[in-house]
C-alpha cells in the first residue's frame, strides 16, 4: 500500500485522534448539557497540591519534563511556546505562533545531551533542540508532511528517540549531523505514541495506541520486537498511551480503558491489571524516585499512585475540573485534563493540566532537615541552634526541637544547656509542613561544659532583691577571676556561696548549677586564658597561680578599630629557674599559645620585644 492510500485509509480514524488527544479539542463523544453529573469518586486522602497558570486555560500544557535544577519544563501545544517554571518564576519561549509543540525531553547531567531541552512539534513536522544557557533553539525538519513526531526521549550514547504517529514509525536524530533514521513498525497504522529508552541498555520502548501493542526497537541490531496485547484497540478510550522504564529496567505502561500495565526484566509477557474505575482513562505514566508508578486519569481528573510493593492504588482527584463520564472538550468538558508528569529530586510530582492551561504540583516529599548545629563537643552554657529546614511546596509549618526527648524550645537562637547534665546528648528536630508530612533527624553532641558555661549560668540569676544583685554581682566576680589563684579552690567558694545566697533569686535549677561546678572542679579546671596586649603591662594580669599539670593559653587581642586589624607580632618565652624553656613562635593577630606547667616550680614568662612584658607563674603540687 503506497503512502498515498495509507493516508486514506486513515483519515477517518485520524480525524478522531487529532481531535481527542487535547491538543485540537472535539465535540465528538460530548456529554450533552442535560445530561446527570458523574458520580463524584470515591474518598481520597488529604493532598496538598499547588496549581501555576501558565498560560491562558486555551494554551494546551502537554508533556513536562524536569531537569537537574529542577526546574519544570512544559510545552504549551496550542500557543507554541515552550514554558519553564522555577522556584516561584515562570519564563516563556515562543517557538512561532504555528509551531505546535508536545514531547520534551531534558538532558541529564553526565550525557551529551546535558544542557538542552528537546522538544517534539507535532504538527510542524521537526524537532526543536532549546539550548537552555543560550536560549537559543536549532529545528531539524522531517521528511514528508504528516509523520508526527508525538514523544521524544534521548539515548545515553547522544540519540534523540521520538514516535512518529501518523507515519507508524520510530525515529532517531543523530544531533551532530542532523541525519535522521526512521525505523517503520510492522503495522503503519498502530500510531505510536508513548516512548521510554532504557539508560543503562539503550533499549527504546514504545506504545502503538491503534494496535494495542508494546514494542521494543533494539538500536544495536535494529530488531523490532511487538508484545500484542488483544485484537484491537481505537487509541482513543482503549489501548496503551504513556509509557516509563523503571530503575530496574521494567516497562510500565498505562492502557486508556483503565487498566495498568507492567513487563518485568526477563519476563516473556506483560502483566496487566485494572485500575480503580474512578481513573478512567488513564494515559500519562512516569516512575517516581521511591518506585511508585503514577498514572493522569484524563477523564478521571485525577493522579493515581500504583504502590508495587503492595498492590495498592491511591486516587488523588485533582483540585480544578472533576471527573466526566466520557471523553469532552471545554466548555462541556468538567476535566482539566491532566496529560504530561515528571517528579523532581524531592520526589514531588508535577503535571499539566491542558484543560486549564495550568502547571500542578502534588506535595509528596516531607521537609527536608539538616542540623549544622549543634554537633560535637560543646562547651559553653549555651549553644547556637542552626539547622536548615526546606519545603520545596507547602512550605515549613511546624518545628520542634527535643533534646534527650524532652521538649525545648530556642532562646534568641540558641539552646540552652546549663540544666543538661554533662556527656553525650541528642537532639531532635521534627518539622512539619502544610501538607501534615513530617522529617526528624537527630544530632548527637557532648556537653563537656567549661567556665563559659558557668558565667553564662551566673548571668542568668534573676535577682528577687537588691542584696541578690550584690550577690550575683560578687558570683560572676569570682567566675571571671577563677585562675587567677587555685581555681578548685575557688569554685568550691562559688558553689558554697551559691547554696547560701539562692534564696535572692527567683526560682532557678541550684541542682544543675551544682553539678555544673562539681564538673568544672573535676574535669576542666585545668587552664587559664591569658591575654596578649600591644601596650603596658602587655599580660591582662602580672601573677598566676595554677596546680601541676594545668595549662596556661596565651591569646593576642590586637587593638582593632573598625575595619583596621593590628599587624604586630609577639614571641613569648617560657623561662624556669635553669633558663629558657620555650618559645610560643611569632604569634599573630588571634592567634593563641598554650603550654602545660607538668612541674611545680617559679616560672617567668616574657617578650622579648617587650621588656616590660613580664608574667610571674607559681606551680604548686596537685
Amino acid at each position: 500500500m503506497g503512502r498515498n492510500e495509507l493516508m486514506q485509509g486513515l483519515s477517518t480514524r485520524w480525524a478522531v485522534v487529532l481531535l481527542c488527544v487535547g491538543v485540537l479539542g472535539c465535540e465528538a463523544g460530548t456529554r450533552s448539557p442535560g445530561a446527570p453529573a458523574p458520580k463524584p469518586p470515591p474518598a481520597a486522602p488529604v493532598a496538598y497540591f499547588q496549581e501555576f497558570a501558565l498560560d491562558h486555560p486555551g494554551s494546551g500544557p502537554a508533556i513536562v519534563a524536569v531537569d537537574d535544577q529542577d526546574a519544570v519544563w512544559v510545552a504549551l501545544a496550542k500557543t507554541g511556546k515552550l514554558a519553564r517554571y522555577s522556584n516561584g518564576s515562570l519564563e516563556m519561549f515562543a517557538f512561532g505562533p504555528e509551531s505546535r509543540p508536545v514531547g520534551v525531553a531534558v538532558g541529564a547531567p553526565g550525557t551529551p545531551h546535558f544542557g538542552s531541552v528537546w522538544v517534539a512539534a507535532s504538527y510542524d513536522n521537526k524537532l526543536i533542540r532549546f539550548d537552555i544557557a543560550t536560549r537559543r533553539t536549532q529545528e531539524f525538519k522531517l521528511e514528508g508532511k504528516n509523520s508526527w513526531p508525538f514523544n521524544v526521549a534521548l539515548g545515553p550514547e547522544g540519540s534523540v528517540w521520538f514516535t512518529q504517529r501518523f507515519a507508524g514509525a520510530i525515529g532517531r536524530l543523530d544531533p551532530s549531523t542532523g541525519k535522521v533514521r526512521d525505523y517503520p513498525l510492522p503495522n503503519r497504522s498502530s500510531g505510536p505514541a508513548g516512548l521510554g529508552v532504557d539508560p543503562r541498555s539503550g533499549l527504546v520502548w514504545f506504545t502503538e495506541g491503534f494496535t494495542d501493542t508494546v514494542g521494543r526497537l533494539d538500536p544495536a541490531t535494529e530488531e523490532i520486537r511487538e508484545w500484542k496485547l488483544s485484537a484491537e484497540s481505537t487509541g482513543v478510550v482503549s489501548g496503551p498511551a504513556g509509557l516509563a522504564v523503571d530503575a530496574q529496567g521494567g516497562v510500565w505502561f498505562a492502557k486508556l480503558e483503565g487498566r495498568l500495565g507492567h513487563l518485568a526484566p526477563g519476563a516473556k509477557e506483560p502483566r496487566v491489571i485494572d485500575v480503580p474505575p474512578e481513573a478512567r482513562r488513564p494515559a500519562g505514566i512516569a516512575v517516581s524516585p521511591s518506585g511508585d508508578v503514577w498514572m493522569l486519569a484524563l477523564d478521571g481528573n485525577l493522579a493515581l499512585r500504583y504502590r508495587p510493593s503492595t498492590g495498592s492504588f491511591t486516587s488523588f482527584p485533582l483540585p480544578t475540573g472533576g471527573p466526566d463520564e466520557e471523553p469532552s472538550v471545554p466548555p462541556v468538558a468538567r476535566s482539566s485534563r491532566p496529560f504530561g508528569l515528571g517528579f523532581d529530586k524531592q520526589g514531588n510530582l508535577w503535571f499539566s493540566e491542558q484543560y486549564a492551561g495550568k502547571l500542578g504540583v502534588l506535595d509528596l516529599s516531607p521537609p527536608t532537615v539538616v542540623v549544622l548545629s549543634p554537633v560535637g563537643v560543646v562547651e559553653g552554657g549555651r549553644t547556637m541552634l542552626s539547622t536548615r529546614i526546606t519545603d520545596r511546596v507547602s512550605g515549613v509549618q511546624r518545628v520542634e526541637y527535643a533534646i534527650d526527648s524532652v521538649a525545648v524550645k530556642p532562646v534568641q537562637g540558641f539552646l540552652e544547656l546549663v540544666d543538661l547534665a554533662p556527656g553525650p546528648h541528642k537532639l531532635t528536630v521534627r518539622a512539619v509542613d502544610g501538607a501534615g508530612q513530617e522529617s526528624s533527624v537527630e544530632s548527637s553532641f557532648e556537653y563537656r561544659p567549661g567556665r563559659l558555661a558557668l558565667l553564662h549560668a551566673l548571668r542568668r540569676l534573676e535577682p528577687s532583691d537588691d542584696e541578690g544583685r550584690a550577690a550575683k554581682e560578687k558570683l560572676v566576680t569570682d567566675a571571671e577571676r577563677l585562675g587567677e589563684q587555685d581555681a578548685r579552690d575557688g569554685l568550691v567558694r562559688i558553689r558554697g556561696s551559691l547554696a547560701e545566697v539562692s534564696g535572692r533569686f527567683r526560682p532557678f535549677p541550684l541542682e544543675s548549677y551544682q553539678r555544673l561546678i562539681d564538673y568544672l572542679a573535676e574535669n576542666s579546671v585545668g587552664s587559664v586564658d591569658v591575654r596578649v596586649l600591644d601596650e603596658p603591662p602587655y599580660f591582662d594580669r602580672k601573677e598566676l597561680v595554677i596546680r601541676s599539670g594545668d595549662s596556661v593559653r596565651w591569646r593576642y587581642d590586637s587593638p582593632n578599630t573598625g575595619h583596621t586589624v593590628s599587624t604586630a607580632t609577639h614571641e613569648l618565652v617560657v623561662e624556669a629557674a635553669e633558663g629558657r624553656m620555650l618559645s610560643s613562635g611569632v604569634l599573630k593577630a588571634g592567634e593563641r599559645f598554650t603550654f602545660r606547667f607538668e612541674n611545680p616550680g617559679q616560672y617567668v614568662v616574657k617578650a622579648p620585644e617587650s621588656p616590660g612584658a613580664v608574667l610571674a607563674v607559681r606551680v604548686s603540687a596537685p
